[in-house]
C-alpha cells in the first residue's frame, strides 16, 4: 500500500533534511520509500546536499 506524505511527516522530512540526513535515512525512519523522499525534497526546494553538513570536513554542524 502506498503511503502519503502527510502535512506531518512533511514537516519531520524538513526538519532531518535540515540537520543534514539523507534521503535513505529519512526513508527508513519514516518507513517510506528513498526515492519518494527524494521527489518530495526535491519538489519543496530541499534536494541535494541540504545544510547541518559541513562537506569539506565531513562533520555535522550542531548549533
Amino acid at each position: 500500500m502506498k503511503k502519503v506524505i502527510t502535512a506531518d511527516i512533511a514537516e519531520r522530512i524538513a526538519r532531518m533534511r535540515e540537520r543534514g540526513i539523507g534521503y535513505r535515512r529519512i526513508a527508513s525512519e519514516l518507513g517510506l520509500k528513498a526515492d519518494s523522499v527524494k521527489k518530495h525534497c526535491k519538489r519543496k526546494g530541499m534536494g541535494g546536499y541540504h545544510g547541518g553538513m559541513d562537506r569539506t570536513h565531513g562533520i555535522y554542524i550542531v548549533d
